[in-house]
């Protein structure tokens, strides 16, 4: 059942693509890991490490400590001293890539030295039973400042909303293309864009467009 109003902000959100077509770029929705934040963090420390065979080396799971920043570096896992992994959970899900970046090992600013493609994805969260119509109404009409409501797309059917505060960047090898290639559409972009630049800056790009869903969302309100 949609929760949603019908009534949409703009004419159509997306955009349906060629099917095979499996470049990324910002405005296209994919699948890439997400990791959730924690309040205590877990990480992997040796135990012991083996320096001539690498397969003797032990770990164990434990939560962080600031006595940990400091071990032997570690070949087989390609950690420095300073360096730890830490654990968190997450899932593939679905994402719309908001910007990109190529670092070439030139660039002083890549770690080891090697190339990075890096892409910066906002992930999509699908609307569960447990959610109130009244809330994703509200999430409709530009209420929260993190959170961007999508409606059911052409082959994407289920509605969801794009979380902000959970933005991060991912690696190009580990993003993942949908079954059915689409991107935002533009006009839906500019709303995103500028209710992202308020939940960053607290202010909207243009303020034409924040008139807009001023409008809209108290239009909206008013009819729930």
């Amino acid at each position: 059942m949609r929760k949603g109003c019908e009534d949409l902000i703009c004419k159509s959100y997306y955009k349906e693509l060629e099917a095979g077509k499996y470049k990324y770029y910002p405005g296209k929705f994919c699948f890439a890991p997400i990791f959730y934040t924690s309040s205590n963090h877990k990480v992997l420390k040796p135990v012991h490490i083996d320096p001539i065979n690498s397969e003797r080396n032990t770990f164990k799971i434990i939560n962080y400590t600031d006595d940990l920043r400091s071990h032997p570096p570690i070949k087989e896992l390609d950690l420095k001293s300073n360096e730890l992994y830490f654990l968190a959970r997450g899932k593939y899900r679905m994402v719309l890539i908001i910007g990109s970046i190529f670092l070439s090992e030139k660039d002083s600013l890549t770690p080891y030295a090697k190339d990075e493609d890096i892409y910066v994805c906002a992930p999509v969260f699908t609307i569960k039973e447990r959610h109130s119509q009244k809330y994703i109404i509200e999430i409709q009409a530009f209420k929260y400042p993190n959170l961007f409501y999508l409606p059911p797309a052409p082959k994407y059917k289920e509605e969801s909303f794009i979380r902000f505060e959970l933005i991060q960047p991912v690696n190009k090898g580990c993003l993942r293309p949908c079954d059915d290639q689409f991107e935002i559409s533009d006009e839906a972009y500019i709303y995103f864009t500028n209710h992202l630049s308020s939940f960053l800056n607290n202010k909207y790009i243009d303020k034409d467009v924040c008139e807009l869903i001023e409008m809209y969302s108290n239009e909206l309100l008013a009819k729930y």
